[in-house]
């Protein structure tokens, strides 16, 4: 008895460490993630300790004798999938670049931390409050009020200090509302945080990026959809509520209009480009949908944001079926092709070190082929399946959109609160 209770209480001592290095990770994004740590990055190590918790979690399914777990069995053929990629493609177990760029497998492992050890702390009105804090004080940071020394201090012990990106925003917002919707505070509550924070916040994820933008708009919406019957039971109460978050959102609107500089932050990659895609469509008389229209044997759009995203996925696509790769994928040996492409200026990024496609869905593909692809939804869906809350998809749908629009997986503090909100609320594997 006094042993299981001593494990008990060294399980919720790490559940608690979790919990502040998760608001850690939610607050201070990339810029944490560059911490050296032993000459590595607090990122790769991470992605480290994601892969070792994936491999510890097949070894005790094989101890406890639990091989006949549909999940098991879906990740066991995904990650013997990955190892037969690497067999074809020529690639190293032993190259660091191996695991970089197969980190969206690896942090898989921060589910099985989460279904252990974050479910065992004790909920307090401290986690609540510091929680329930995040996004506001994302919000005050990232408007034009980030504090000087966080920033030196960042420069000077991180490889790079970076503001928040809209989809670590959404993120840190949606693994917020996650908690709260749990039952960790009342519903009426929940409800008032929810639309006061998502309207108050609206503004700049429209000021960083358009797709946090509209999949935070995606959220707000399916979400208060889901509770209507308790909006219209509550009356004026839900009404003023909605007055309250409509003069948030305009505040909001009328503070950060006033701090141009913020532009410079925003997400969207530059372009170079001669002429306007829009002279072109009309110069060329094109037919168009919705700002879509075909040319160069894809489908381009007047932004030229989206054209340029476009136009990778396009080229991904096509250079697979080229190499007759679309199947298995080019694997993780380097970089794809189509990035390094001399004729495509852009491609690179700002820095000139981007390496990815700006979509998680192609990112898979790219690296493992239609195959791989099938798998990781399996795993995906497996996932959302085993989640108590039924309503996880409200959650989960708004953040699946803004991957088809950034490198948020390919990161690792995405993944990480990703993996965190799915296994919330998840029996123990």
């Amino acid at each position: 008895m006094m042993k299981n209770l001593s494990i008990s209480k060294v399980q919720i001592s790490i559940g608690n460490l979790y919990f502040i290095f998760l608001l850690i990770t939610a607050l201070f994004t990339r810029s944490f993630m560059g911490f050296r740590i032993f000459g590595f990055r607090l990122g790769e190590l991470l992605v480290a300790f994601g892969l070792f918790s994936c491999f510890l979690y097949v070894l005790s399914q094989f101890y406890n004798k639990k091989l006949s777990n549909q999940f098991f069995i879906i990740f066991n053929l995904f990650l013997a999938y990955f190892l037969i990629v690497i067999f074809l493609t020529n690639g190293s177990l032993v190259s660091l670049y191996t695991y970089k760029s197969s980190s969206f497998i690896w942090m898989i492992g921060y589910y099985f931390l989460t279904t252990i050890y974050f479910q065992k702390i004790k909920f307090s009105i401290l986690h609540i409050i510091s929680a329930g804090s995040i996004p506001l004080i994302i919000y005050i940071f990232n408007s034009g009020n980030y504090p000087d020394f966080i920033i030196n201090f960042f420069k000077a012990n991180s490889d790079k200090f970076q503001f928040n990106k809209g989809s670590d925003v959404l993120i840190a917002f949606v693994f917020v509302c996650v908690l709260f919707g749990n039952g960790l505070i009342k519903k009426e509550y929940f409800m008032i945080y929810f639309n006061l924070m998502g309207f108050l916040l609206l503004p700049l994820f429209l000021t960083l990026s358009r797709a946090s933008f509209f999949s935070c708009i995606l959220y707000i919406l399916l979400l208060n959809l889901n509770e209507y019957k308790f909006i219209i039971s509550k009356g004026k109460y839900s009404f003023y509520i909605l007055l309250a978050s409509i003069l948030l959102f305009i505040i909001s609107s009328i503070r950060l209009a006033g701090l141009p500089e913020l532009e410079s932050r925003s997400e969207e990659p530059i372009i170079f480009i001669q002429e306007s895609i829009t002279e072109v469509v009309e110069r060329k008389n094109t037919n168009k949908f919705l700002s879509f229209y075909f040319c160069e044997n894809r489908l381009c759009s007047e932004d030229n944001t989206l054209d340029w995203r476009l136009d990778i996925w396009s080229d991904l696509i096509v250079d697979q079926i080229n190499k007759e790769q679309l199947l298995i994928g080019f694997g993780f040996n380097e970089i794809f092709e189509i990035m390094k492409d001399p004729t495509a200026p852009g491609r690179l990024g700002r820095e000139g070190l981007n390496e990815h496609v700006h979509n998680h869905i192609f990112t898979i593909v790219g690296r493992m082929g239609l195959i791989g692809l099938f798998l990781y939804s399996l795993l995906q869906f497996k996932l959302f399946a085993m989640n108590s809350t039924k309503k996880i998809l409200f959650f989960i749908f708004p953040l699946f959109l803004v991957t088809m629009f950034d490198t948020t997986m390919e990161s690792v503090q995405f993944p990480i609160l990703y993996y965190t909100i799915l296994g919330f609320r998840t029996k123990v594997l």
